[in-house]
């Protein structure tokens, strides 16, 4: 006889059935891998987890219901058993997906050890144990047996009657996930272990242009299987690393050119290991990397227009400001000397200042008007003589300062240096000689302007170098005094356009521009303002 407190126990044993689910299942599977039962098997854990609740369900219901060990005599009905149900159930669902009696057998004392086990490694008190046992070796005698009895009643015409009703059926369902993985909008791949493309969806075959017919890559083999160079590094990276996913982003070649794609590796799903491999999704990100950029390019011309309108404003308010304010004094200034009856040769001289005060704002208009057609149109540069619109610009800057003792000297290798420029070249030599000369309070003002040729990252380029005797620019002011709205760094007065004009235009040519000491460590002996422009010999 068993013990008194046999209901507590059996609730024990119950509910340690009721908890144990996942350690069944990973001791079951642990056989069933181990005995090479999983190639006939789900691939997805689900599956075996489901059939352990159709297991211990009608188990636990039995260790509840039943008062003693689950015994059976001859004369047992078991096609209306509840526990027996269970293996006529399996025994019908089985045998159409084609598995043996045997095998399904042998696969269910498998199930029955792991039961088994569960129990062994509560550590019971050894009566109690043996209990339980008796009552598990009984529960699936009665399973087998249910099995067994379906098994072998059934007509051999309507085992096969259900075995062409059960292939329908999962031809059926086998063609509704393949036209589920044909249909999918992004490129499929999947890689077997031997790194070889095993199959891919439409998408993918059209895209790398293997067949446009949905399809024809399963139903025959794929041509070329050899997995592609864009994604060997990663493929092997993802291996040594030993994790389920992967991402990373990539130029790929494909029909339609050179395309940018997400992409992401993930490992089948498959507990059984027939199916082990490698999923891959591609995901088409270059129209969007497009919109991105052409909105950041947007963006870009934007804040330029907007950067230009705040410098036109600047310019407006403080250099042409300040041009009719001279203008205003010397008016202001002519109507007294009118007034008092001065001396003409007075009168003349304000009305040169107010001469003078007329070219300044006409200057800063018209270098106004060339930054924005630098800035917003693409000059066609064409084949120039570099020698002839240096002495244009010299000729012109002494006709300008007939008063002040100017000597230029130009040092050039040759008299035809041809460059790629246009018009605007004139202006850069302008607005530099003005520089040069409007920060000079020498009574002789010394430029030289040395030409040389200057070989940079293999690119030959025409090297020009003005060099006056003017004051210094401090060194960190160098670097700066080429920016848009700057203040003249030497005295405090505005630059107007002139050395953004220069950068600028200097730079529409593929050139460089910057300014040196002209004793190198002594601001106090001069600039070099230096230009690099491409050679087009």
């Amino acid at each position: 006889m068993l013990d008194k407190d046999l209901p507590l126990q059996r609730e024990k044993f119950a509910d340690l059935i009721e908890k144990g689910e996942e350690w069944i299942l990973e001791r079951l599977f642990s056989y069933a891998t181990k005995l090479n039962f999983v190639k006939y098997t789900s691939t997805l854990k689900e599956a075996w987890r489901i059939s352990i609740e159709g297991l211990s369900k009608p188990l636990i219901h039995a260790v509840r219901g039943i008062e003693g060990i689950p015994d059976f005599g001859p004369d047992e009905d078991y096609v209306n058993d509840p526990i027996a149900s269970f293996g006529i159930l399996e025994a019908q669902l089985h045998r159409n997906r084609g598995v043996t009696l045997e095998m399904f057998l042998g696969l269910l004392k498998y199930y029955r050890q792991s039961y088994i086990d569960l129990v062994i490694q509560a550590s019971y008190e050894k009566k109690f144990e043996n209990f339980c046992r008796n009552f598990l070796d009984r529960f699936f005698d009665r399973v087998e047996l249910g099995f067994c009895t379906e098994w072998t009643r059934t007509p051999h015409k309507d085992i096969i009657a259900d075995l062409q009703d059960t292939n329908r059926r999962m031809t059926n369902e086998k063609n509704k996930y393949l036209t589920f993985f044909e249909s999918l909008p992004n490129p499929a791949i999947f890689i077997n272990l031997e790194n070889k493309i095993e199959n891919l969806n439409h998408s993918a075959s059209v895209l790398f242009g293997l067949s446009r017919v949905p399809g024809a890559t399963y139903y025959s083999k794929v041509k070329d299987d050899t997995i592609p160079n864009w994604i060997k590094n990663e493929m092997e990276q993802f291996i040594q690393e030993n994790i389920e996913e992967y991402s990373f982003e990539n130029h790929i070649p494909t029909l339609k050119g050179k395309r940018y794609f997400s992409v992401k590796m993930k490992k089948m799903l498959d507990v059984s290991s027939k199916f082990n491999g490698v999923i891959v999704i591609l995901n088409d990100l270059t129209e969007r990397i497009n919109a991105e950029e052409n909105l950041r390019k947007s963006e870009e011309n934007y804040k330029q227009a907007f950067d230009r309108a705040n410098l036109f404003k600047d310019i407006v308010i403080h250099d042409v400001n300040n041009v009719l304010q001279l203008m205003q004094s010397s008016e202001d200034l002519y109507k007294y000397y009118r007034a008092e009856g001065c001396e003409l040769s007075e009168i003349d001289e304000i009305l040169v200042n107010m001469d003078k005060s007329i070219e300044r704002g006409i200057q800063i208009v018209q270098n106004a008007r060339k930054l924005s057609q630098v800035e917003e149109t693409d000059l066609l540069n064409q084949s120039l003589n570099l020698y002839k619109y240096l002495e244009d610009s010299v000729n012109a800057l002494k006709n300008k300062h007939e008063n002040r003792d100017i000597n230029v000297h130009i040092d050039a290798f040759s008299e035809k240096i041809i460059i790629k420029a246009n018009e605007l070249l004139f202006d850069v030599f302008d607005n530099i000689f003005a520089n040069s000369i409007k920060y000079n309070q020498n009574p002789k003002i010394e430029i030289i302007v040395k030409i040389s040729e200057f070989l940079l990252n293999q690119e030959k380029y025409i090297k020009l170098e003005f060099i006056d005797n003017g004051i210094d620019v401090p060194d960190e002011q160098k670097a700066l005094i080429f920016e848009e709205g700057r203040k003249a760094v030497k005295s405090g007065k505005g630059l107007g356009f002139g050395l953004t004009l220069v950068k600028k235009i200097v730079e529409s040519y593929r050139g460089r521009v910057w300014v040196e000491d002209r004793v190198k460590g002594d601001p106090s002996q001069g600039t070099n303002f230096v230009l690099l422009v491409p050679s087009h010999m």
